[in-house]
């Protein structure tokens, strides 16, 4: 029975270190897709994010202001020229209601 036990235990030791090279793989693996200290130091802090997007904010709320002051820009030019066109367009009425009274009274325009 010693020898099998022996047996069983010399298998189960193979068997664990299979296993050990299974895991010192992968973890080789995992080290040499880890970022370094180097890497990390080339990333932005939360400090620096928060500084970089009040600036992008800051750009983003001046083009936007300048947006809407064009836009209200356009709406007045849109007006006035809505007001101009009635009044033309009440202009030439009148001076087409006008002829057709003259030429309704028989007078020459």
């Amino acid at each position: 029975m010693d020898a099998e036990i022996k047996k069983e235990f010399e298998d189960l030791a193979v068997m664990i270190g299979g296993c050990f090279d299974k895991v010192d793989q992968r973890f080789e693996k995992i080290e040499s897709q880890m970022a370094t200290k180097e890497d990390l130091e080339r990333f932005a802090t939360k400090e620096e994010l928060s500084l970089g997007l009040g600036a992008v904010e800051s750009r983003l709320s001046a083009k936007i202001d300048a947006v809407r002051s064009d836009v209200e820009d356009v709406k007045v030019a849109v007006d006035k020229l809505d007001a101009r066109d009635k009044a033309d367009t009440d202009a030439l009425v009148g001076d087409v209601l006008e002829l057709r009274q003259k030429v309704e009274a028989g007078a020459r325009p």
